[in-house]
């Protein structure tokens, strides 16, 4: 990746997934940087919708992104990587739209009912990202990566349910708050129900991270949905979840990444 502002970027969310940095062995070195930068803006993206408190500072950082990216203008340090402008010229300004549309459906979205209203929306808006992603490189499987991707953005919320509620944010489904009697301030305050639910929140997470095919997703959601189940499922046997422990990338990831780019490989030298 080019040096400078673009490199911190990338090392933000390289730190908070280890596992990204082995994927990114397994990738043409051609494509890499690219792939990484893109990687790195849809998690900008999520970013914006998910944590900036004031909703208009949230639309006009989307709206900022759409014009970047729509437009091509190459301002960002990420949109200035080499090898991505080219990448990106088959995909439509459309696609762009529908991405931060599906963004602000995630800031906007009511408290869920059940798990798969949960995901509705995060699904919503990594499917667009992975349209992109067809577009860009030839990647497939966009249910597979929306699906893989909207169980670790609901992973990563269940571990923090305090910072999720004042963000404006209900990371557990009303279903589960009522099987524990809880209500919404209650997922602000530590205590055994509260601990109670999000370990079976992340153990039904983790369940379906584990009948997800991996085999059909790129590198990188390969490598991802890997440790995420990992991390999953380690934290829903701690007694109060967190993140405290799992940093540290799983072993038989860099596997998950080699067949993953194995199969792309294969697949690619079909006629």
């Amino acid at each position: 990746m080019a040096a400078g502002a673009s490199q911190g970027f990338a090392a933000k969310w390289l730190d908070a997934h280890p596992e990204l940095g082995i994927a990114l062995r397994f990738i043409d070195p051609r494509e890499r940087d690219a792939r990484l930068a893109l990687d790195c803006i849809g998690r900008e993206i999520e970013l914006a919708a998910t944590h900036i408190r004031e909703t208009d500072v949230a639309a006009r950082k989307l709206d900022w992104w759409l014009d970047e990216l729509s437009a091509a203008r190459a301002r960002h340090p990420l949109t200035q990587v080499d090898g991505l402008a080219e990448a990106l010229a088959p995909v439509p300004a459309s696609c762009w739209r529908d991405t931060v549309a599906a963004a602000l459906a995630v800031r906007e979205q009511s408290p869920a009912a059940t798990l798969d209203d949960l995901l509705f929306a995060p699904r919503r808006l990594h499917g667009a990202l992975a349209d992109v992603a067809r577009r860009a490189f030839g990647d497939d499987a966009i249910e597979a990566v929306a699906d893989a991707r909207a169980l670790a953005s609901a992973f990563r919320d269940a571990l923090a349910p305090a910072a999720a509620v004042a963000g404006g944010r209900l990371p557990l489904p009303l279903d589960a708050l009522a099987r524990h009697r809880l209500t919404r301030g209650d997922l602000a305050a530590t205590g055994a129900s509260r601990d109670a639910a999000v370990r079976e929140h992340l153990a039904a997470l983790a369940l379906r991270m584990a009948r997800l095919d991996g085999h059909r997703l790129p590198v990188l959601e390969a490598a991802s949905l890997h440790a995420e189940r990992w991390r999953c499922r380690r934290a829903s046997r701690q007694r109060a979840p967190s993140m405290q422990g799992l940093e540290r990338m799983p072993l038989g990831t860099a596997w998950a990444a080699w067949r993953a780019s194995r199969t792309r490989r294969l697949r690619a030298a079909i006629p």
